[in-house]
């Protein structure tokens, strides 16, 4: 499971994708989710790599996969399959790649503006359909464009192409902030932390359509799981810290208070003290922080006692400072917080000691931290204190755990627990029903809503059955029986009304599935010996009109047929054709 922990080696995560996937189905404990996904280019292995960090996580997903390039029209005119799969999460794959409103050299700044206005109404028009599906929605923000009108200028100039993403991602993000249950996938900071010409790969745009590198997919795949893993609460809580070289540079027992490297004095000193101040910032979102040293208690306390010191002994929840095994410790932390070992997170910079830790707590992070200046990029980037929201509760998180220890300790020293529940002088008070705060409802505050309804639903025309008579399919009732694709008069050397076992195919109908307005179900002939590269046609959507120049196609709408008139199933391949 190494592979998939921060940093990974992207390269073997593709080459070992199926033995991965196998391996991590044997999990215990694993929890099913459905995630949809709708986007504007290929996510054939972004599905199946999001799949192993999701199983690395505790999730087991049920992917359903939106049609190519059709995200727009895969959720605001759903045929109802998306809202048929009900998804626990919405991911919206998109990048500049598939804006489509740049300005230009000769606009007005008003024509720019109502570019910018006429991109944006695109994607909202996205979201506000996607509220109906009752799920938190994930929407890539849009990393810089790969090209631009007028160089540096492009920056702040309003016909300039960065100005007009930079612009689009302030308009997303003032979104995200209003309408809960929206969170943004910051695909623009993946772009510039890995660089622009190594994220955006042009001959796989041209060739295969994938938005970003394929080299980068396991990047990508690994940020989207540790925002999906936050939307179900599985992000870690606590921070488990070594001192020693880890806090602070150097042995406190042996070189005292004043010895240890620390501060603005070297360049190693600036590094610890930064790592602290990054765990302070960390204290004070609710991550709870904890110390686990080997180390008498007086030295300990010391080193955290300096003046110029950014944490003290007080900003931690547990200070486990001895010479038992540090798993010992990381054990004792996780039963006085009341949490699971999984939710904590070790950070020593002595592989042995995170090797013991692993070993008997094997389901503790333990990010490979080596040098102080890599402290922080192993934990930012590692994903474990992923966040989807910050409320109040959250910043007290730290005192209301101080307080439960303050409390259990008071409890310990009556003699009985009736004793201790009256020494609390409890009240309670009845009174109307008052709006929950904003951390009742995150961050599924929507899960149960019920599905809005959709367009009145176009029923598909069955085929002829033997008594012939039609039948019209309501899209809400399963299907009962196939549907023949070959015809009579198809099929010249054997003209029954099934056509011959050569040149006939099969294919269930789509069960649930709702056509709104415009739209005809069609799909491609040939049944299940097509050629490949085909396949993915098979179920498609085609608006009405819509020139299907050289495809042998078949439509299940008989309104598509000559103003709705009804005719036999032999004319919907030429039918289907004429669209």
């Amino acid at each position: 499971m190494d592979l998939l922990e921060y940093p990974f080696d992207a390269a073997a995560v593709l080459q070992k994708k199926r033995a991965l996937k196998k391996e991590l189905l044997q999990k215990e404990g694993l929890i099913d989710k459905k995630v949809a996904i709708v986007s504007g280019s290929t996510v054939g292995d972004i599905r199946g790599v999001l799949e192993l960090f999701l199983l690395h996580a505790g999730i087991r997903p049920t992917f359903f996969e939106g049609g190519f390039g059709l995200f727009y029209e895969d959720v605001v005119f759903d045929d109802g399959s998306l809202a048929a799969f009900a998804p626990d999460v919405l991911y919206i794959h998109t990048s500049s790649r598939n804006l489509k409103h740049w300005p230009d050299p000769a606009d007005t700044p008003a024509t720019a503006g109502e570019k910018l206005q006429r991109e944006y109404a695109t994607y909202e028009a996205v979201w506000k359909a996607a509220q109906k599906l009752g799920c938190p929605v994930v929407q890539n923000n849009f990393e810089a464009p790969v090209w631009r009108n007028f160089g540096n200028m492009d920056a702040w100039d309003v016909r300039g192409r960065v100005r007009h993403t930079r612009q689009l991602n302030e308009l997303l993000a003032a979104y995200a902030g209003q309408t809960p249950g929206f969170y943004i996938h910051d695909f623009a900071w993946l772009a510039s932390v890995y660089g622009l010409n190594s994220w955006c790969d042009d001959a796989a745009w041209y060739a295969y359509k994938y938005a970003l590198a394929p080299a980068h997919i396991p990047h990508l795949c690994h940020s989207l799981a540790s925002l999906i893993k936050s939307l179900f609460g599985l992000s870690k809580k606590g921070v488990v810290s070594d001192l020693d070289n880890t806090l602070w540079g150097g042995v406190v027992g042996e070189a005292g208070p004043e010895g240890i490297e620390f501060g603005d004095e070297s360049p190693a000193g600036m590094a610890y003290a930064e790592f602290q101040s990054y765990l302070a910032m960390l204290s004070r979102r609710g991550i709870l922080l904890n110390v686990a040293s080997k180390n008498e208690q007086a030295a300990a306390e010391a080193g955290l006692a300096r003046a110029d010191s950014v944490l003290h002994k007080e900003d931690f929840l547990r200070f486990e400072a001895h010479w038992g095994p540090k798993s010992q410790s990381v054990a004792t932390i996780a039963s006085a917080l009341n949490i699971g070992a999984d939710s904590l997170v070790f950070v020593d910079d002595n592989p042995a000691e995170r090797e013991e830790v692993q070993r008997a707590l094997p389901f503790v992070a333990a990010p490979p931290i080596a040098q102080p200046e890599d402290s922080i990029r192993l934990l930012d980037r590692g994903g474990y204190f992923e966040a989807t929201a910050l409320s109040a509760d959250d910043a007290a998180r730290t005192e209301m755990y101080r307080q439960n220890a303050a409390r259990a300790a008071e409890k310990d020293s009556f003699a009985d627990y009736s004793g201790y529940l009256h020494s609390l002088a409890m009240q309670a008070q009845i009174g109307p029903f008052t709006p929950p705060a904003p951390r009742a409802h995150h961050p599924t505050y929507q899960q149960n809503q019920p599905v809005q309804p959709h367009h009145p639903p176009l029923h598909r025309h069955r085929d002829r059955p033997a008594h012939g008579k039609w039948r019209l399919h309501h899209p809400g009732r399963p299907p009962y029986r196939q549907v023949w694709r070959q015809r009579h008069h198809l099929c010249p050397h054997r003209p029954h009304r099934r056509g011959c076992a050569r040149h006939r195919g099969m294919g269930d109908e789509l069960p649930g599935v709702q056509a709104p307005l415009r739209i005809c179900h069609v799909r491609r002939a040939g049944g299940r010996g097509q050629t490949p590269g085909h396949h993915h046609a098979a179920g498609a959507l085609f608006p009405h009109g819509q020139k299907l120049v050289g495809e042998r196609l078949l439509c299940y709408n008989w309104l598509c047929i000559d103003g709705g008139r009804r005719r036999g199933p032999h004319l919907y391949l030429h039918a289907a054709a004429r669209l």
